[in-house]
């Protein structure tokens, strides 16, 4: 029986997000987490701030615990395989991933077919538990493993099963999109400040629309066209928008822009395989 229902491996932004939404959500307790962080101040203070042990190597962490994180920076999984190959234990190990980039069949080659594996890609918001993640597995993980990391993983937000072919169209369509929605929002601002207004008075209007329209979204369906015709009444204000962004083209530039994410996405994946 491991000692640990949770083994991290990288304690950065997500991996605390991770760690602090299933303990706030009691999914698990702090006895229930371990970690590694080679950063030493890193490692003291996601120890104080979730009370959750932090380990001497990357080999406790396997030897320790049935679901294992992994959660660093993808450049550095090639110093990490070794102890990854050496050390996973197909038969009380279950490996989850957030690298971005490695496909589960680099994992399997490098540990065994056997292995259950899941790769998941989180986003931005996951940080304040708003975020989104897409889920995706490898034929051997069995529904006990699916329910445990879809229920870990909706501690810090929404979650989809996605098939893995889908994992870098997911970064242009969530991974990157905050962004997307930072960018607008900074544009709108910044029309209103010119016009006079107050800057917090501008970000609060237009962080609150956005937050409220993605909450429609969610709550009264998908029908896009029939949600822009219910703000767009005929012959009003916003009608007059609509037509300007369809006189620039709006959807072309959205198209491009996911276009190229998606483009560059396969770059990294293709750029990372290679140095594996």
């Amino acid at each position: 029986m491991k000692k640990f229902k949770l083994g991290i491996i990288g304690m950065g932004n997500m991996a605390s997000a991770i760690a602090g939404g299933v303990i706030n959500s009691f999914f698990l307790k702090n006895e229930d987490i371990c970690f590694y962080e080679k950063d030493a101040r890193k490692a003291q203070r996601a120890s104080l701030s979730f009370k959750i042990e932090s380990l001497s190597d990357i080999k406790e962490v396997f030897l320790s615990s049935k679901f294992v994180l992994l959660a660093f920076k993808p450049q550095n999984l090639k110093d990490n395989s070794k102890l990854l190959s050496k050390y996973f234990d197909t038969d009380k190990n279950i490996l989850l991933s957030i690298l971005a980039g490695i496909p589960i069949k680099y994992f399997e080659e490098l540990i065994s077919k056997e292995a259950k594996i899941l790769r998941i890609m989180p986003n931005a918001p996951v940080l304040i538990s708003k975020g989104v993640s897409a889920i995706s597995f490898n034929s051997t993980t069995g529904n006990p493993e699916k329910d445990f990391v879809t229920k870990m993983f909706g501690c810090i937000g929404k979650t989809v099963i996605i098939d893995e072919k889908f994992q870098n169209l997911v970064i242009a369509l969530s991974g990157s999109s905050p962004a997307y929605f930072y960018l607008i929002c900074k544009y709108m601002v910044e029309f209103a400040i010119k016009k006079g207004i107050d800057r917090e008075i501008a970000k609060e209007l237009v962080a609150g629309s956005i937050i409220g329209s993605g909450e429609m979204i969610y709550n009264i369906g998908d029908d896009f066209d029939e949600m822009i015709n219910k703000v767009a009444s005929k012959g009003g204000t916003t009608e007059k928008a609509i037509e300007s962004f369809k006189k620039n083209n709006l959807q072309k530039i959205i198209a491009d822009a996911m276009d190229v994410t998606l483009k560059r996405a396969y770059e990294m994946e293709e750029s990372i395989n290679k140095n594996f």
